[in-house]
Parts: structure tokens; sequence; C-alpha cells
């Protein structure tokens, strides 16, 4: 799939994502979220997997179901997913996450033809929140607070605060 027909799709979807996002009346939080529960149980510091493990948790505490995350063995790039609505990666790195991370998420979920999204331990450079609001890719900082023993979630543009009021109708 070449780029100029992946952005068709992309813009195709981002205008029937929109439609849904507009039926739901509750206003979308712009602070950061606490993750109930506290899954998953950490135990020191967090690991990738316990990223990947709260990242499908907050997206079952928005009201997803069929969430799938933290598969062993190798996941082709998708970290979480919600089977025929949502691909997303988790990165749990100390640098920014860039462009080339929002761009290939975005590669597969036009493929697949649903919502891309990204969780990011240490936040996005300028050029991915850029390209990520035009492609559109939902985007979100997720850290474990040590000191507070919780899990918070931000996000980090406005599709990721669209998609923090919870599915549409299912």
């Amino acid at each position: 799939m070449n780029l100029r027909r992946a952005l068709r799709l992309a813009r195709k979807f981002a205008t029937t994502a929109d439609k849904a996002l507009k039926t739901l009346d509750a206003p979308a939080p712009t602070r950061a979220s606490t993750l109930r529960g506290v899954p998953p149980k950490v135990r020191g510091d967090a690991t990738w997997q316990d990223y990947e493990e709260a990242a499908a948790a907050y997206l079952r505490q928005l009201g997803y179901q069929n969430v799938i995350g933290n598969q062993a063995g190798s996941d082709g790039g998708l970290d979480v997913r919600v089977p025929g609505l949502l691909v997303g990666q988790v990165k749990f790195e100390q640098s920014k996450t860039g462009r080339p991370v929002v761009m290939q998420i975005f590669g597969v979920a036009a493929q697949q033809r649903v919502q891309a999204l990204c969780f990011s331990h240490a936040g996005y450079t300028k050029q991915a929140i850029t390209w990520a609001n035009e492609a559109p890719v939902a985007l979100f900082v997720l850290r474990y607070e040590r000191s507070k023993k919780r899990w918070e979630i931000r996000p980090a543009n406005g599709r990721a605060k669209g998609l923090q009021r919870g599915p549409g109708v299912q």
C-alpha cells in the first residue's frame, strides 16, 4: 500500500470516527487519568511488559471489550488491540517517541481500517505529534508513578482526548 492510498483510507476512517465521537455526550478529560484497580501490580521498577499490560487495562477501563495485550511471542508491532476497532503500540523508552513509530502504527491501522493509537513513557517529538494529528493517530503518555504506586495516562493530542470518552456503539 503506498502512502497516498494509506492517507486516503485514514481520512475516510477519520471522518467515520469523528462522527462516532460526536455522538458521545461526555466531555473529554484534558488532565491525566489514573488507572483504577492498579493493574498491573508492579514490584520495583515497571518493565515494558507492565506498560503493555497497563495500556490494555486502560482501554478496558474506558469501556473497550475484547482488549488484547501483552501476548507472548512476536506481536508484529501490535502491543494492544481491540479487534475491528483499535491497534496500538506501547513504547517504554527513555527518549521521546518519534514520527517513524507513529507512521508505522498508522500504516498497520490503515491496512486493517481501524483507529491507530500509541502509548509512550517518554512523550513524543513535535514531528510525531504533528504527523499524528494529520494522519490521525491517538497519542497517550503513560507513566508509572512509583512513589504514588499508580499509573497515570494523559492524552498528547486531540484524537486521544476523543478516545478517552470510550467506545461508541459496539
